[in-house]
């Protein structure tokens, strides 16, 4: 009878652990909306931003070592959102010149090393940081297509 019981009491004190882990996997396979597709994409233009000006004040306090480090995680994110505009099955023309501008970006940054013991490494960074002002600048323009389509997704 003891047996029965603790087994009864250890299975009710899992119940809500249970209960808890149902409601978490059902909420995961909820598709976003498009209005919250865009706050995630501006969210991470935002978090990009945040990281090119860490850069910039790197290179304004000559920390090499955070700007190499810097530099590697920003070129980590250009990838992932070349990544991403790629995987896009129905982008427009307009939308595919621009991935094409950001690949290039990113090729041209990859090719620039930055490293401390080069007697280039000023003009280095400074062509590392234009780069990064473009590719903010290729990721505002799609930030800005998309809410264009918002708006005639709304008007529907």
């Amino acid at each position: 009878m003891k047996k029965q019981t603790i087994a009864c009491l250890i299975f009710l004190s899992t119940l809500p652990i249970l209960s808890f882990g149902q409601q978490t996997a059902e909420s995961s396979q909820r598709t976003a909306t498009p209005l919250q597709l865009f706050e995630i994409q501006r969210g991470e233009v935002e978090f990009f931003k945040t990281l090119v000006y860490r850069f910039e004040i790197a290179w304004e306090e000559t920390d090499v070592q955070s700007m190499t480090d810097l530099r590697d995680g920003l070129l980590k994110l250009m990838e992932a959102e070349i990544n991403q505009l790629a995987d896009k099955t129905n982008i427009s023309a307009i939308a595919n010149d621009r991935l094409a501008e950001q690949k290039a970006c990113l090729k041209k940054a990859k090719a620039t090393p930055l490293a401390a013991n080069d007697s280039a490494f000023g003009k280095q960074a400074e062509q590392t940081k234009a780069l990064f002002h473009d590719f903010i600048k290729l990721m505002e323009a799609d930030l800005t297509e998309q809410v264009e389509a918002l708006r005639s997704f709304e008007k529907q």
